[in-house]
């Protein structure tokens, strides 16, 4: 059994379900953890992290535990009314993936020291969303690896939510008074932006085939939605991804570099189809919206169209 150090602050969860979380860190090896459980999950990550505007909401999800680095270690931080009705097979998977996240803590495989790979501040910011997806990615192929199911955010049922929450948070950033904020509007997109290309890490984990990512069973608004927002870059990132390796597989440090700048260039393109693109401007940057007014209306109706076919479906179910 793992040494997890556990914390709970809170109501904390069954016996069964704390075994579980012991289960998923053996599995991946790890033989000493700090554990937190906590109901109040956003203040806790608060307090470790001073980051003040962490929030658990990413697209279609819910964020049920992170793992925050820090000088004595990594700590997990488990989202209590998240993750209490969770079963013990997935709260295993759960601490497996958080495990994953320790590995590359500990091997200092992060983002952290590495700003000089790029110039300008968005470009730094893009390599980001980039290099956070890289590492999810990682994890993911360490589970596929250990047998583990697909992730709920892996699945094409799961998919289908994102790719509407994507085209609606699109929409109202572009519709939002508060977007007329160039800062505002950029941030309000790169949020979006980030929670997707974790979204296509999870997809692409348990998916080698460039070409077909199980687009059949979608409805037809989330095809619309996938060709309209990702298309033709799914290829590409599949490509990237092909030779990276698992979180339990060391990689050096040049090549580590290598691949997080290949990732901040996917994400350009990926901002690209999503119909933005940033610009050095001087000491600043601009940022533009390179979808065309047609595009953005016929986004704008779909995301109307979908939105009532769902209101109509929760209607009839009660």
């Amino acid at each position: 059994m793992s040494g997890m150090n556990l914390t709970v602050i809170g109501q904390g969860l069954t016996a069964d379900r704390v075994d579980a979380m012991h289960a998923g860190l053996a599995v991946m090896g790890v033989a000493d953890a700090s554990v937190i459980v906590a109901d109040d999950f956003v203040s806790t990550v608060n307090d470790l992290t001073s980051q003040q505007s962490y929030s658990t909401g990413r697209g279609a999800g819910v964020v049920a535990a992170r793992t925050i680095p820090g000088d004595d270690g990594s700590t997990i931080v488990v989202n209590g009314p998240e993750t209490r009705n969770r079963s013990p097979q997935l709260i295993e998977r759960l601490l497996a993936h958080e495990a994953g996240h320790i590995w590359l803590n500990e091997r200092k495989e992060r983002l952290e020291g590495r700003r000089r790979l790029v110039g300008a501040d968005w470009e730094w910011w893009l390599l980001c969303i980039g290099g956070l997806a890289l590492d999810e990615l990682r994890i993911e192929r360490s589970l596929a690896d250990l047998g583990y199911p697909t992730a709920n955010a892996g699945t094409m049922a799961y998919a289908e939510n994102a790719l509407y929450c994507l085209n609606v948070e699109v929409v109202d950033a572009l519709l939002d008074p508060a977007s007329a904020d160039i800062m505002t509007f950029s941030q309000s997109i790169m949020k979006t932006h980030d929670w997707l290309a974790k979204q296509l890490a999870y997809l692409a984990a348990f998916r080698s085939d460039a070409t077909e990512p199980g687009l059949a069973g979608l409805s037809t608004h989330a095809k619309e939605n996938w060709e309209d927002y990702i298309g033709s870059t799914w290829d590409s990132r599949v490509v990237l991804y092909e030779s990276v390796p698992t979180a339990l597989d060391p990689i050096s440090d040049a090549d580590l570099n290598e691949l997080l700048v290949g990732s901040k260039r996917q994400e350009e393109a990926q901002l690209a189809k999503l119909g933005f693109r940033y610009a050095s401007f001087g000491d600043g940057f601009s940022f533009h919206r390179t979808a065309s007014d047609t595009l953005c209306n016929v986004r704008a109706q779909r995301a109307l169209e979908e939105t009532g076919i769902r209101e109509k479906a929760q209607q009839r179910s009660g």
